[in-house]
């Protein structure tokens, strides 16, 4: 009998693998643990009886991560080793173990989003791989003051009414048959939504103290769309009845332009938008998308008049 198994540096190690990585040590895993067990069939991870075969396998696992680390050590610093491409891997292996540090801070959102990144076929941002709808839920971003914030604010200020959203709205009605009596579908999908986007609000990245929010979408915006009843009165003017708003997050995840990305790994290394492009050009990986959130649907009691002039 083994004991109780107590993970130490080499189970933090595993989880900031890639997820591909891991799936590739898992594997032969798996083959040690049959031919020192003779067990082939799937652990029960709920049952007493596998917690000592679970805890061998845990201990292999531990023994291979361990292995392939002295590998590495060993390789960096033989003599007369290609020192910059090791230093190009280690930074590989930092920047692709980034999501295993997020998952380690409970930061699940963050860490889904970068791995399909990682995973995606090379995508430049304005020419986005397709975009990520089921990730990110209102009712998640708003336990964040910032963000609750600046949606208080877009439904105290009723936005949508104000100069800016007319202009939008006039551009937008002038696209309606003349027959049309209502304006927006709240129940669409939130691209399709978007495109009949009336005003937003930028939501700050968090500053120097990063959590979940800045892991998953650093700075975003608030979109605002509104859907009502429409009323043609004399003269061209259109009247809009403004029933229900929907309030949405929309982010670019991209690493455009230049921008600090904070410190990781157990050296704290800095990390840059640059990094990933150069991870980027080097594995013809990486590809851009947009995020957009569920739509949190406001009802407006009473509704908002907005008179549209032609």
């Amino acid at each position: 009998m083994g004991g109780i198994y107590r993970p130490g540096w080499e189970s933090r190690t595993y989880r900031q693998y890639s997820r591909t990585f891991r799936a590739s040590i898992a594997a032969e895993v798996d083959r040690l643990f049959r031919e020192k067990t003779g067990v082939a069939r799937q652990l029960d991870p709920t049952s007493p009886k596998d917690l000592e075969l679970r805890r061998v396998w845990l201990r292999i696992r531990d023994q291979a991560v361990a292995q392939r680390e002295r590998k590495l050590d060993e390789e960096f610093y033989k003599p007369g080793g290609a020192w910059e491409q090791l230093e190009a891997d280690r930074k590989d292996s930092l920047l692709t173990a980034i999501p295993g540090e997020m998952e380690w801070n409970h930061w699940h959102e963050g860490a889904e989003l970068l791995e399909t990144w990682f995973e995606r076929p090379l995508a430049t941002a304005p020419n986005y791989s397709a975009p990520i709808t089921n990730l990110i839920k209102m009712d998640w971003v708003l336990q964040f003051a910032r963000a609750k914030t600046v949606f208080d604010q877009i439904v105290k200020g009723r936005i949508w009414t104000n100069a800016a959203s007319q202009q939008r709205l006039r551009e937008l009605l002038r696209k309606l048959p003349p027959t049309a009596s209502t304006f927006g579908d709240l129940t669409q999908p939130v691209t399709q939504i978007d495109d009949a986007w009336v005003n937003s609000r930028p939501v700050s990245s968090g500053g120097v103290a990063p959590d979940g929010l800045t892991a998953a979408l650093g700075g975003f915006q608030l979109q605002v769309a509104v859907a009502g009843k429409v009323s043609r009165l004399p003269w061209g003017v259109v009247r809009l009845t403004v029933e229900e708003v929907g309030i949405y997050v929309k982010d670019s995840f991209d690493f455009n332009g230049d921008q600090f990305l904070g410190v990781w790994g157990y050296r704290d290394d800095p990390v840059n938008n640059l990094d990933f492009r150069q991870w980027r050009s080097a594995h013809n990986m990486g590809g851009d998308f947009q995020v957009f959130s569920d739509v949190k649907r406001v009802p407006v009691v009473p509704p908002d008049v907005v008179l549209v002039t032609p």
